[in-house]
């Protein structure tokens, strides 16, 4: 019987700021270029679902989202991206999907926010004791409860400009130039 191995790594800040960063630029220029399987598959649902409908409504005006990096935004340079989380709790026992979860009173939900940053949703029917006879049923209870959204909110200061601009290329909005950066 072969042996198992867990890896226990822990996660740095950074590398989850970079990745977040990373996903945050691409639903940018997804956007902008009208990508809607990428912006389906990396965005949660209802927010794909407001997005598409707000770039479909601008296609629909004869506008369109413009993102463009300010190559001198930092002194004639590009910009540096700074990262800054503020808040992250790690939520177990939820899809990330929300179609998929109930509604909260079909779950006991035990909160840890303060100490430990977490949030536990625990399926009411887990208390049943007659889903628990049949293995099958057992071990999709046993997988929906390890079930692990990590719910993170940052901010990025970066050189990017979103512009809404209408089919004669006219910017519909201008920024102020000393701060747009956040």
């Amino acid at each position: 019987m072969g042996e198992q191995i867990y890896s226990r790594s822990k996660v740095h800040k950074g590398e989850v700021l970079e990745h977040l960063f990373k996903i945050y630029r691409a639903v940018l220029l997804s956007a902008q270029d009208r990508d809607f399987e990428f912006l389906e598959q990396y965005c949660e649902e209802m927010l794909y679902t407001k997005l598409r409908n707000r770039l479909n409504q601008l296609k629909a005006n004869d506008m369109s989202l413009v993102v463009e990096e300010d190559m001198f935004a930092n002194k004639g340079k590009p910009m540096q991206v700074e990262a800054n989380m503020y808040d992250h709790v790690v939520i177990k026992g939820l899809s990330p999907v929300r179609r998929e979860n109930g509604s909260e009173e079909d779950y006991f939900i035990f909160n840890d926010i303060e100490n430990m940053g977490l949030i536990s949703y625990v399926p009411k029917y887990v208390t049943d004791p007659s889903n628990f006879a049949d293995p099958a049923r057992n071990k999709e209870i046993h997988s929906e409860a390890h079930k692990i959204t990590y719910r993170a909110y940052a901010t990025f200061k970066t050189g990017y400009k979103v512009y809404l601009r209408d089919n004669f290329g006219q910017d519909q909005f201008q920024y102020d130039n000393d701060n747009y950066t956040w």
